[in-house]
């Protein structure tokens, strides 16, 4: 399966091809990735979370999976914050040919 990063985040696809997202949260101290696909392009189909491992208040990864619907160009924006605040600590957009 084809999955985007904080440093990948370009990608091309197939029309109902299946892709994942894959970021890392510091979910011990609040925080999470809030994903929002721009437009009717694609789905957002499943979210999951990964433990950290034997660190203790180690970072987890989120993962969105995400359907490509439509051709064209999808932009998704993601969010990283305490889902009870405004304030952002960062924004990461991805972008998304499907052929």
């Amino acid at each position: 399966m084809k999955k985007l990063t904080e440093t990948f985040n370009t990608l091309s696809v197939t029309r109902r091809e299946v892709f994942q997202i894959e970021l890392s949260a510091m979910t011990s101290a609040g925080y999470k990735w809030l994903v929002e696909v721009q437009g009717e392009g694609a789905l957002l189909s499943e979210q999951t979370q990964l433990p950290p491992g034997n660190a203790l208040g180690g970072q987890v990864k989120q993962i969105f999976s995400i359907v490509a619907e439509k051709a064209g160009t999808i932009s998704i924006v993601a969010t990283y914050k305490r889902p009870w605040l405004d304030t952002v600590e960062k924004t990461q957009t991805f972008t998304v040919t499907v052929i």
